[in-house]
Order: C-alpha cells, then sequence, then structure tokens
C-alpha cells in the first residue's frame, strides 16, 4: 500500500510523470531540431513561416513549462524533504529529466537559446524601464559575459577557429 500523501510519493510521482512526457517528446523535438520536416516544407514558404513560429512556440512552451515545473519540485523537494537518501533519490531523478531535456534540446537548440537570450538582453538595454525601475544596466553586461563564458567553455570546438561559430 503506497501512501498517496507522503511527500516523497507525491514528488517522485510528478516526476514520473514528467520523465514518461520528456520520453514521449523525445521524437517530436528531434525531429524538429534536426530540420527533418523543414526542408520538406521549404517549398511553401507560407507553410514554412508558418512551420517555423509552430516550432518555436511548440518547442518553447514544452522546455519552459517543464522547467518550471522542475524548478519548484526542487524547491519543494529542499523544503520538505528531510530524509538525505530520500532526498538524493528525487534529486537524482530530477537531474535525469534535465539531462534528457539536453539532449533533446540538442548543441545546436542550447546554442540558439543562449543567443536568443544575448538578443533580448542587448535590446532590454535601450528599455525606458532600466531607469524608471532603477536597474543596474550593469547586470546586462553582466549576464552577456556569463552566456559568453559558458559558450567558450562548454559549446565551442576546441578545434574551432576564434570568431567562428558552429
Amino acid at each position: 500500500m503506497i501512501n498517496e500523501e507522503n511527500e516523497f510519493n507525491k514528488i517522485y510521482d510528478s516526476l514520473l510523470e514528467i520523465e514518461s512526457l520528456v520520453d514521449r517528446m523525445y521524437v517530436p523535438t528531434t525531429t524538429m531540431e534536426d530540420g527533418i520536416h523543414k526542408r520538406e516544407i521549404v517549398a511553401d514558404r507560407g507553410n514554412y513561416k508558418k512551420f517555423v513560429d509552430f516550432e518555436v512556440n511548440f518547442t518553447h512552451n514544452y522546455y519552459d513549462f517543464i522547467t518550471t515545473i522542475v524548478h519548484k519540485l526542487v524547491d519543494i523537494t529542499n523544503s520538505k524533504i528531510h530524509s538525505e537518501k530520500d532526498s538524493q533519490i528525487l534529486y537524482m531523478k530530477i537531474i535525469d529529466i534535465l539531462r534528457k531535456m539536453t539532449y533533446q534540446r540538442g548543441h545546436r537548440g542550447v546554442i540558439a537559446e543562449l543567443d536568443g537570450a544575448a538578443k533580448k538582453f542587448k535590446i532590454s538595454r535601450s528599455s525606458p524601464f532600466i531607469n524608471i525601475l532603477d536597474i543596474d544596466i550593469n547586470l546586462i553586461d553582466d549576464a552577456l559575459k556569463v552566456i559568453e563564458n559558458f559558450k567558450s567553455k562548454f559549446l565551442t570546438d576546441p578545434h574551432e577557429k576564434p570568431g567562428q561559430s558552429l
């Protein structure tokens, strides 16, 4: 008999549900990431634009909602699971889910996501809200530096010439 009210069981069941979805989403996300169908759709420009819009919305929504739930489950695990053994089991399951999602995204997907974030940060420099909210504009430069440092340490091919992207 499994206690459905036990916090560990509730968290673990949620993680199993998420992992099942992540496993089932492997083919659709990698198919779109690899662009297998893009070449077939390119022939009709109207459909290509619609496909790109669908791809962006579908994959971003998928990654965003899973990441949001997993982050919340990390917080719940941290605050409600006091057994070191139980928390390790949950954290390992969380890491496995995040690893699978990273693999689904692929190398190009991670780079594109980071480049997109950098572009949005650069655009936000000129927003009047920077001054209205009294946000230190140097935070934008710091965020851009973190993105570039991460990319250079972990996403750059060691055989690649400087300034050349993957």
